[in-house]
């Protein structure tokens, strides 16, 4: 009798651990996953707006140079704020 109480209690104690088991298993693939889609979703949205940003650039840069003027007001604009002393440019 002794033996069979044993058995029983040994055979639930397993399954009642391969179903907690089981429940976290699900639940830890399941956060994965959703951490995983997340990231590449906002590093997809990332990627589409550095692609927008540069291309906004290379339109920026090919309309400075119909106005070269322009060009250098933005050059020492740059450089006074990296902490440059200006020039003064003539032309």
């Amino acid at each position: 009798m002794l033996r069979t109480r044993l058995l029983w209690f040994t055979a639930g104690f397993s399954l009642t651990g391969a179903a907690i088991g089981q429940f976290l298993w699900k639940d830890l693939w399941s956060d994965r996953y959703a951490l995983s889609a997340d990231a590449k979703q906002k590093f997809d949205a990332l990627e589409a707006r550095v692609s927008n940003l540069e291309s906004n650039l290379r339109q920026f840069s090919i309309s400075l140079a119909a106005y070269p003027s322009i060009e250098i007001y933005v050059r020492l604009r740059n450089r006074n704020r990296n902490g440059l002393e200006s020039e003064r440019v003539e032309g």
